[in-house]
């Protein structure tokens, strides 16, 4: 990801480092599902990271319930 793709105002005001980073993964999965209709693998793909993987962040960030997946 560079700078140029993130709107770094958004994040900013998220308070601690964890916090922002947190939100920005949040954002960036579920712009990815949502892109690819809900399907995990290719959301993994474009996000560049193992579907198990994608599983793994998304329960971490309790984003499972929240998509209703």
């Amino acid at each position: 990801i560079t700078r140029a793709c993130v709107d770094y105002d958004t994040y900013k005001n998220k308070g601690f480092l964890f916090d922002a980073e947190n939100a920005l993964k949040r954002d960036m999965i579920s712009d990815a599902l949502k892109r690819h209709r809900g399907n995990k693998s290719k959301a993994a793909e474009a996000l560049g990271v193992s579907r198990a993987g994608l599983r793994k962040m998304m329960q971490s960030l309790g984003l499972e319930s929240d998509l209703g997946h």
